[in-house]
């Protein structure tokens, strides 16, 4: 026999006097559920077929996402093909729902149409299963005309801890958000959104909560959370369509984190007396802003998409006057999208403010004075970000006359981070101007623009134009990389 058929039938005889060992199923059962429910939730349900031991492991997991793609496609099909999917969704859900037996759940995600009957006593069985299960992350999406987009509406709540089942309310669901909110107005929102929460003393135990594009959403029901939530710390409202006014008051609101993005309209907000919250951001149209005594508060982000401080002096002195009130205390602030700049009164002072990100206009001659203005009013800044705009209409210049600034020595700016850099002579300038007078700086970061101009669409596409447009990005960073001192950390990153 040769030397290779001996080493193979060897080989063989090893294979035959192998053993294979399960060591998954070995582990403890808690480990398993574990493993499992780290799953997709179709694919954890599927391990019941692997032995009767696994058999009944994926009805104790932990994470139940009932995310389905054919329901972002329903628009494409036909009526009885629409019918048999929500049948068939609905199915699923209940079907795990009436089969799951594990005591608790950190994750509950789930889909309903608040406008179709088929949903309304699931809805209302999923929220009260959530809730007996002492649900840490509750995600219900909901839709209407039974189209769920994929940012569409939804509600998400995250809660500390439960009591047991049986210390649950038996309030009436049709009744529910009446009993909570006594004003007869509130209940224009559709009961199956809110009565899975206002109809149980659980409420006390809710600690984060997410509205996103909720319809009906007003300040009235937001405050009627805030009243019966004392442990409440996160509060973030996406695309609200009704609210205008909205008030935060009270020592005993625990609130630490109030976001409000993408805000359309004026809205008028009042926070006083809130000893907890520490970040409050809003990205929307116009905000009239009233903060008195928020002892904690050391972020505040304000980014306006449409108004012109230039042309609105009462918006600009109401955001300076509220800074003025945590000015000793911010760490981080950030304003983006319009000047306070007005020639005659600047930033207040921020002693403490650590990180400072300034958002610049499409057309903005004072950016430099704004820049100067706010390295002396951060007198112990760590770290500038320069957000210039991303979009420069073809109906603009790309270069831009601005106004000089004085020199202003800063001693402990370290980095600094510029954005959309166009490379237009206003952008060099202020880079120019940060190097000159940042004296301790250590690393600078230019992110280049992806395209300088926005098209119009009736206009018809230049590649030239394009390239034109890469080789010129590529020129002014190289300009730039040459101005740097050797003893610069510089990156660009294109």
């Amino acid at each position: 026999m040769s030397y290779r058929a001996s080493h193979v039938a060897q080989a063989e005889k090893g294979v035959q006097n192998l053993v294979v060992v399960d060591r998954i199923s070995a582990l403890p059962d808690e480990l398993i559920v574990s493993i499992v429910s780290l799953l997709p939730l179709k694919e954890a349900a599927a391990t019941s077929i692997l032995s009767t031991r696994w058999r009944h492991f994926w009805t104790f997991i932990t994470t139940l996402d009932f995310h389905h793609d054919v329901l972002f496609h329903l628009r494409s099909y036909t009526r009885e093909r629409i019918e048999s999917e929500i049948d068939r969704y609905l199915n699923w859900v209940n079907s795990v729902v009436k089969q799951h037996r594990g005591p608790t759940i950190q994750l509950l995600r789930v889909y309903a149409d608040i406008n179709d009957p088929k949903y309304a006593s699931s809805i209302y069985t999923w929220v009260r299963f959530a809730l007996e299960k002492r649900v840490q992350n509750f995600d219900l999406l909901l839709s209407k005309n039974r189209f769920f987009p994929k940012r569409g509406n939804e509600i998400k709540a995250v809660f500390s801890t439960f009591p047991h089942s049986d210390q649950l309310l038996n309030v009436d669901r049709g009744s529910a958000l009446k009993h909570l909110c006594s004003k007869p107005d509130i209940p224009s929102l559709h009961p199956c959104a809110y009565s899975c929460f206002s109809a149980f003393s659980c409420l006390k135990y809710l600690k984060a909560l997410d509205f996103g594009s909720v319809i009906g959403l007003t300040g009235q029901v937001l405050e009627c959370f805030l009243s019966y939530c004392p442990v409440l710390e996160r509060l973030k409202v996406v695309r609200p369509n009704r609210l205008a006014n909205f008030r935060v008051i009270g020592p005993l609101i625990a609130l630490k984190y109030l976001h409000i993005l993408k805000h359309t309209g004026l809205l008028s907000i009042e926070i006083c007396d809130v000893n907890q919250l520490v970040s409050f951001i809003y990205v929307g149209d116009e905000i009239n802003l009233l903060l008195k005594n928020v002892p904690q508060l050391v972020e505040v982000s304000i980014s306006s998409r449409r108004l012109s401080f230039k042309e609105c002096h009462s918006q600009r002195e109401v955001v300076k006057s509220q800074l003025e009130v945590v000015k000793s205390q911010l760490e981080v602030l950030r304003l983006n999208n319009f000047v306070l700049y007005n020639g005659k009164h600047v930033f207040p002072t921020f002693v403490n403010l650590k990180h400072l990100e300034l958002g610049f206009k499409e057309v903005d001659d004072c950016c430099l004075l704004q820049l100067a203005s706010s390295m002396r009013a951060s007198p112990f800044l760590h770290k500038l970000v320069l957000k210039l705009a991303k979009v420069i209409s073809i109906y603009y210049s790309r270069e831009m006359q601005i106004k000089q600034a004085p020199k202003c020595s800063h001693e402990y700016l370290r980095v600094v981070e510029v954005a959309e850099y166009h490379g237009r002579t206003s952008d060099f300038e202020l880079v120019m101007y940060l190097i000159e007078n940042a004296v301790e700086l250590e690393k600078l970061v230019i992110h280049p623009v992806g395209t300088w101009y926005s098209y119009d669409r009736r206009m018809q596409y230049d590649r030239n134009a394009e390239r034109e447009e890469k080789a010129e990005r590529k020129q002014a960073t190289q300009q730039l990389k040459e101005q740097m001192p050797s003893t610069l950390d510089f990156i660009c990153r294109l």
